[in-house]
């Protein structure tokens, strides 16, 4: 699915293709790639609804007092793909003010595209990495109904069994339509985790904003202010405006808890991996506050490290709600790290990115950029010569299960002014020419200068 960008903020014009499972934008300051990863978090998280789609044509089979139904959901989005689309940017369009917390008329001239490609065909066979079913029980129609909807992995069919009294068409009509269309929009936007570079002041601080929005609570209704007026709406309205993907992160650190969280697929990968880079462990007391344990030392946020801060919601993420297909943006990555672990959490991504995790960073890490390349070199010569591809790797200290294949990465990169570029990538990686060339500059300065010592 290729997302287009023309005119918004410093992005003069930007097409980014949403079907790499590893995405990385770079380049100058202030060249919009915050602006772009907030567009497509913000794409990916609207309520989107479409009424009135068409059905493709399909047999009704009948035993005793079940309705068996299949819908070729790949033939159904095929019929309807206009529509989609002009749902979708329409709704999305809406929204954008909103989520950026601007005025609507800053962005007049903004305009936005989308092009599913094969992105559809592709994403609706592994959206779920087990069998989808849902059983409900509705009697709002008299007798009681019983529905049965699945859809196996690597299939494009939606099985409807219905049990019910009564056979009439129109009404499963449309209760097919609405739910393959809400099929097909799940299929299309992953569920989202955004880590903003405002993440170590959100992490600091949300408790304690928290804290106070109850005690204002509180004291209104002490004096006997009615709360349910649109007094609090005011305060909302007022206080604390923020684009959407800091809102949520803060309403994801607000909503922490040690019991609301089991351990996912990623929990012994992140495990190893905070031992690895931060000496000790992330966990979350039963009130909700982030806790960093090290050597029989339980820290709270004020005392942890940079890099703990930076790191702590992520690791938490991955540990208790991430799922496979899910899709992590992440600003600088880098943020605070020293080079060595900045080394060790791109080989981390590209491990999330072989587990199924979708990844997007924005970055300027010349060692992170580095590191991806040594990786995708890495898994051509695997594709000739396996035992010479494990000996590179090991004396390198690099694991297989963290190769990288070009065909599933895109690169792009900022310019002021300029329209971004697609970096070329290829079996020998890629160049940022805005990174290399400074590090040339640097290097040949210092070199001048030393030679006249």
């Amino acid at each position: 699915m290729e997302f287009t960008i023309k005119n918004f903020g410093p992005i003069s014009e930007a097409v980014i293709d949403l079907s790499k499972d590893l995405i990385i934008i770079t380049g100058e300051n202030n060249s919009g790639k915050t602006f772009a990863a907030n567009l497509i978090y913000s794409l990916f998280n609207q309520q989107y609804k479409i009424e009135d789609t068409e059905l493709p044509k399909f047999d009704r089979l009948y035993e005793e007092d079940e309705l068996m139904i299949d819908v070729d959901l790949l033939e159904y989005f095929k019929l309807n793909e206009r529509e989609f689309k002009v749902q979708i940017l329409q709704i999305f369009e809406k929204a954008i003010a909103k989520d950026f917390s601007i005025n609507i008329d800053q962005i007049k001239d903004a305009k936005f595209n989308i092009q599913f490609n094969d992105y559809f065909k592709n994403a609706i066979q592994k959206v779920w990495s087990s069998e989808f079913r849902l059983i409900k029980d509705d009697d709002s129609y008299g007798d009681k109904i019983t529905i049965d909807i699945n859809k196996n992995i690597r299939s494009n069919i939606l099985h409807f069994s219905i049990v019910h009294k009564d056979e009439t068409s129109d009404f499963w009509d449309d209760y097919i339509q609405d739910c393959s269309s809400n099929v097909c929009f799940k299929a299309l936007f992953n569920n989202t985790f955004i880590m903003s570079a405002e993440r170590q002041g959100i992490n600091l601080f949300t408790r304690d904003l928290t804290l106070y929005k109850t005690k204002i609570y509180d004291i209104l209704t002490k004096l006997e202010i009615d709360t349910s007026s649109k007094l609090l709406g005011k305060l909302e309205e007022n206080v604390g405006r923020y684009s959407k993907p800091v809102t949520d992160h803060i309403d994801f650190i607000a909503g922490l808890s040690s019991k609301n969280g089991q351990k996912t697929d990623f929990y012994d990968l992140v495990i190893d991996f905070e031992k690895e880079i931060m000496d000790g462990h992330i966990a979350v007391s039963e009130e909700g506050e982030i806790k960093f344990l090290t050597e029989g030392l339980e820290l709270d946020t004020n005392s942890m490290s940079s890099t703990v801060k930076s790191l702590s919601s992520l690791m938490y993420y991955l540990k208790y709600k991430a799922k496979k297909g899910d899709f992590i943006l992440i600003d600088e990555p880098e943020l605070n790290l020293h080079q060595d672990n900045q080394v060790k959490l791109a080989k981390f991504l590209a491990k999330l990115t072989n587990m199924g995790i979708k990844i997007l960073i924005s970055t300027h890490s010349d060692y992170m950029i580095r590191v991806f390349n040594d990786l995708i070199m890495l898994n051509h010569i695997q594709t000739r010569d396996t035992s010479q591809a494990s000996e590179l790797a090991n004396h390198n200290s690099y694991q297989a299960n963290e190769l990288l294949d070009h065909k599933n990465m895109a690169v792009y990169l900022f310019r002021k002014k300029k329209k971004v570029s697609a970096v070329h990538i290829d079996e020998t990686g890629f160049a940022i020419d805005t990174i290399d060339d400074v590090v040339d500059h640097i290097n040949k300065t210092s070199n001048e200068i030393y030679a006249e010592l």
